[in-house]
């Protein structure tokens, strides 16, 4: 479907009997018109001696590839998932793997960065999973939406989001990141 629509369907749910499409807003509007889309900033200089690694979770496939990229720019390795679903699959099969060679969870990631609304599992999920995993608990997790409200940073709070940034501050995700990883490695 989302080859079809190029890209600007994320979902296709069933509601109350109709078929409902998930469409991807900032691709559509970005589309429209680029001077509104989401833009890096790019004065800012990324010098990075340590490659940390970033799970990304977002249902826009603009959004994944824009936090990607940034990441990357930022010396970071990334891995980018469709939805909060994904995610936790993906943080399970590092749990798997992190047990089996007796190494910690930090050899495979290092923060996780989540849009709040995706099909199949929304961000807020998500992080309370997390926060309440035994193994995960202390994975720095950042939510990252198109506007964070005082009503979804009150929620982001009360599931355990360590940060949380609205997508026009998406120059600063990277730093604030960095930051997260720094203040954890320095606990330990």
């Amino acid at each position: 479907m989302s080859t079809l629509s190029n890209n600007s369907i994320t979902g296709v749910v069933k509601l109350e009997g109709r078929i409902v499409f998930i469409l991807d807003l900032e691709k559509i509007i970005a589309d429209l018109n680029p001077a509104l889309g989401l833009r890096l900033d790019d004065t800012l200089k990324w010098k990075s001696d340590v490659a940390y690694k970033a799970l990304v979770a977002d249902d826009s496939a603009l959004v994944r590839e824009m936090l990607k990229d940034l990441l990357q720019k930022a010396g970071f390795l990334v891995e980018a998932v469709h939805n909060g679903r994904e995610a936790w699959e993906r943080l399970q099969s590092f749990k798997v793997k992190a047990e089996a060679e007796k190494r910690p969870i930090t050899d495979f990631v290092q923060v996780l960065v989540s849009d709040i609304e995706m099909p199949a599992m929304d961000g807020h999920n998500l992080t309370k999973r997390v926060k309440d995993d035994p193994m995960l608990h202390g994975l720095p997790v950042m939510l990252f939406s198109s506007l964070i409200t005082d009503k979804l940073r009150h929620k982001g709070e009360a599931v355990g989001a360590d940060d949380q940034i609205s997508k026009p501050e998406v120059s600063q995700l990277a730093i604030r990141a960095k930051e997260l990883i720094q203040q954890r490695m320095a606990k330990a």
